[in-house]
């Protein structure tokens, strides 16, 4: 296995790249938080139009992920067909690399569920982890794959050496943002909140959304909910 070192970007190959800043689009009039307070009272198991975008959101060592989580609930409540993947947990600061087997089922999953999008929660110590699983995932989906989470709030440009955008900061109304983009059949370039390289490969700086003060409006956690899964890897078994 390659040392988590040489996944990681120098400082120096950062100051080399180049960035450019972004111009948030309109949305077409679309309202984020208008949407997140119509959605707030429905049913996770509401009914879903037969071509609703198929969205996957993974969470890396961490069971407990309330973005993942959230992120799954707000998804299912929008109408969109989501479905949540824990890969792997830290055991309170016992981390087990990433088997084979592992991202064999992972793979399995979704090219079972054919996403339309990946979402994929990162923490700083699994930046190697997630090159890993994305680097098989790029083998059985064309599917854009967006890093959210702390890793890529920090280094958004590092996260963009392996994944198509990079969440920075919180997701809540981007997350609603990019539904709306999927629905439509547009791209997801332009969001406020989701850095992106360009044509020429620079770096686009779209900043970071407001952090969302209403909490009563985010859904609670999915837990336990369809469309759920737990790949973990202990000691004794894989679950």
């Amino acid at each position: 296995m390659e040392h988590r070192s040489d996944y990681r970007t120098p400082a120096t190959d950062g100051a080399r790249l180049e960035f450019v800043t972004g111009v948030a689009g309109s949305d077409d009039g679309f309202d984020a938080v208008a949407r997140l307070k119509e959605i707030r009272a429905n049913p996770l198991d509401r009914e879903r139009a037969e071509d609703a975008p198929r969205v996957l959101h993974v969470s890396l060592y961490c069971y407990k992920s309330f973005p993942a989580r959230i992120f799954h609930a707000m998804c299912l409540k929008d109408g969109v067909d989501s479905f949540a993947l824990f890969f792997k947990n830290n055991f309170t600061n016992h981390h087990l690399p990433v088997t084979e087997e592992e991202l064999r089922l992972a793979v399995d999953l979704v090219r079972g569920i054919g996403p339309d999008l990946i979402t994929m929660s990162i923490m700083a110590p699994y930046a190697m982890a997630a090159r890993q699983l994305v680097e098989r995932l790029r083998a059985v989906t064309d599917a854009p794959i967006i890093a959210g989470g702390k890793y890529p709030t920090i280094v958004p440009h590092e996260a963009l050496s392996f994944t198509d955008f990079a969440c920075k900061g919180e997701g809540d109304l981007t997350m609603l943002r990019i539904n709306e983009r999927l629905r439509q059949g547009q791209d997801l370039c332009g969001i406020k909140g989701l850095w992106y390289k360009d044509e020429n490969g620079r770096i686009v700086d779209m900043g970071q959304d407001t952090l969302y003060q209403e909490m009563d409006d985010i859904p609670y956690p999915a837990i336990d909910e369809a469309k759920m899964y737990n790949y973990v890897r202990t000691p004794a078994q894989i679950i």
